[in-house]
């Protein structure tokens, strides 16, 4: 399987890398490059330092910068980066975190307006076959209610919903939360 990798961006030592690789799927990734050597030469444990990705859909554009529905991955891996450094700390698996204070939604199409970060899901033979050697979490935006069901139930539990669901990493301007909603008839 071929890899393309492609630099988008860079801030700070970290670079923004587009990764498409032939083999018929139908999502990129778009992951910092040295976020995890920034965090280890500050002091971050070696087994805490990851790299941070999204995973997008094929139909999105990253080319249209200035396009809102798009251009916000780019801006939150940098703001997740920056935050890390300078802080000197570490985000992990079921670690989250809020779209802002308050929390907005991502963009006009992506209403979720919360964070989980998780170990690969659907993306997992990828990292394991293509990308050793370093660690990745993915960046998953989170509906309220699902930021609520996680705070209360736990990160297993929204997991098991997500499966259940059919819904991974893979970011979809189309989902649905994974957490039923409750009515009560009187």
């Amino acid at each position: 399987m071929a890899l393309e990798i492609k630099n988008i961006e860079s801030k700070n030592g970290v670079d923004l890398q587009l990764i498409n690789w032939e083999g018929g799927r139908d999502f990129r990734i778009l992951a910092t490059s040295g976020l995890s050597e920034v965090l280890k030469n500050q002091g971050v444990e070696e087994e805490k330092s990851f790299e941070l990705f999204f995973c997008l859909p094929s139909y999105w554009s990253l080319e249209e910068r200035e396009n809102p529905r798009f251009n916000w991955v780019i801006n939150w891996l940098f703001r997740f980066s920056d935050y890390l450094v300078k802080n000197k700390t570490f985000f992990d698996h079921g670690h989250t975190i809020a779209a802002g204070n308050p929390p907005e939604p991502l963009s006009e199409t992506m209403k979720q307006t919360y964070f989980m970060f998780s170990e690969p899901i659907d993306t997992i033979s990828f990292f394991k076959g293509q990308l050793e050697g370093k660690k990745y979490l993915a960046v998953i935006p989170l509906f309220q209610d699902e930021f609520d069901y996680k705070v209360a139930k736990g990160t297993f539990k929204l997991e098991d919903k997500f499966r259940q669901k059919g819904h991974s990493e893979v970011l979809d301007d189309f989902r649905t939360s994974a957490v039923r909603k409750k009515y009560f008839i009187f």
